[in-house]
């Protein structure tokens, strides 16, 4: 996959995806350092789900309003299913840390005028810089469009992909920009008329910092080492999903002192 996620123009236009979208970080020529997400539209709402083994039980679902339905539209974050995730806590296949009542419904972060900040997946240095290759992500849906952004460069940086949802047309932030450095991602519609756009940043972590409640323990050493998710719902509104360098002993260990954080092999 390499970084061409942005549907084409027409006379003016841009017309949304209609295939899913899949999202990593890496090179097309080597294995991806990151967990490898599908994007999707299905009915009035949008899904994200990993790929990697293990890693499919952790969900975000981006709901519109459906006429004549009684629980209006929202953002949720939720295991799917709760049955599978805890068959696979049982068989050990998974470790995880969470607290609070799941599933978890947020509220998201205004960026301009009806264009909501949902989530931010980000992937830190550590994590696809000195943990060994992600999990491959398997057969993709023939005709996808895929997105692998540049690894973060240096130690402190990180590499986030910002996801938006706006109502009636799409909304890059700083588009032109955006466009320029080709780091515009989507769109993709669903049938509420919800637009579903994203940007890549690279950020640096210390200017930018990961909220502390997205993060695990942090390894001794590379024998402790793994690699997981933490996801927790920043101040702001929106959703972290970020992937990460994780204590083994200090996974097994938890007992809800972090926010949910999922480790797909459990080896």
């Amino acid at each position: 996959m390499g970084l061409s996620g942005v549907a084409a123009s027409v006379g003016g236009v841009v017309e949304p995806l209609t295939v899913p979208l899949y999202v990593t970080v890496g090179r097309a020529d080597r294995p991806a350092p990151g967990y490898t997400w599908r994007i999707w539209s299905g009915g009035t709402s949008f899904y994200l789900k990993s790929r990697a083994p293990g890693m499919g039980h952790l969900k975000l679902s981006i709901h519109g309003d459906r006429p004549g339905h009684p629980v209006p539209g929202g953002y949720k974050i939720a295991m799917d299913t709760e049955d599978a995730f805890a068959d696979a806590l049982t068989a050990q296949t998974i470790v995880a840390s969470r607290t609070g009542d799941w599933p978890i419904w947020f509220p998201r972060k205004e960026v301009a005028n009806g264009s909501m900040l949902v989530a931010r997946l980000r992937w830190t240095w550590d994590a696809c810089t000195r943990l060994p290759p992600a999990p491959s992500p398997g057969e993709l849906r023939k005709g996808a469009v895929g997105l692998a952004a540049p690894p973060p460069p240096q130690p402190g940086d990180a590499v986030d992909v910002d996801l938006i949802v706006t109502k009636g047309q799409p909304y890059w932030p700083q588009e032109q920009r955006a466009r320029a450095d080709n780091t515009c991602v989507g769109p993709l519609r669903n049938d509420a008329d919800l637009w579903l756009t994203s940007t890549v940043y690279r950020r640096t972590v210390g200017l930018h910092p990961t909220h502390e409640r997205a993060l695990g323990p942090h390894p001794s050493g590379r024998a402790d080492e793994m690699r997981g998710v933490g996801a927790a719902v920043d101040p702001d509104g929106f959703l972290w999903i970020v992937e990460q360098r994780l204590s083994r002993s200090g996974m097994a260990a938890a007992r809800g002192d972090h926010g949910p954080v999922v480790e797909g092999e459990n080896s």
